[in-house]
Parts: structure tokens; C-alpha cells; sequence
């Protein structure tokens, strides 16, 4: 089951019509069974719309056009990548 922030955050771009999913270290240590703290999303929802949706989010100085959110002790990064680049993050 997904942190409830990161659950959160993969509905609401869902129900804008986009796919995310869920990538990386979150993924392995769920499946080791140890708490993740962080999460990486990947989405087909564009820069500008994921600012929309998420006014607070914040892009990374280091990487841009990875979106960087923090809340209720889980940090998030959102990538948006259009769905073929998908296989590059598996």
C-alpha cells in the first residue's frame, strides 16, 4: 500500500485525466517490507499542469523538471516523462 501522501497525490493527477506510478527505491523496500519513507512518481501529466495541481510543490534546482514535495513525514518527487520513457525508471 502507498504512503497516504503519495496515494493522494497519484489520485488527484489520475483524476486529471494523466497515469502515475510509483518507481525506485519505494517500490523494492515495499517489497522487502521495510517502511519507505519517499516516494518517486512518474507521470505523463506536463510541468505546468502538475504545478496546477500541486501550487505548493517545488522544482529541484539541481534537476529541472523534477517537482519535489514534502508533507506528513513523506517526501515525494514527481517526474514528468511522457509514457514511452517509462521503461528507462523500471
Amino acid at each position: 500500500s502507498n504512503p497516504p501522501l503519495a496515494q493522494e497525490v497519484l489520485e488527484r493527477i489520475e483524476s486529471a485525466g494523466y497515469r502515475a506510478y510509483v518507481t525506485g527505491g519505494y517500490v523494492r523496500d515495499a517489497l522487502l517490507g521495510l517502511a519507505p519513507q519517499d516516494a518517486d512518481i512518474l507521470t505523463d501529466c506536463p510541468p505546468l499542469k502538475l504545478r496546477e495541481l500541486f501550487p505548493e510543490i517545488t522544482e529541484n534546482s539541481t534537476y529541472p523538471g523534477i517537482f519535489h514535495r514534502a508533507s506528513r513525514g513523506c517526501n515525494l518527487h514527481l517526474m514528468p516523462q511522457l509514457p514511452e520513457q517509462l521503461e528507462s525508471y523500471k
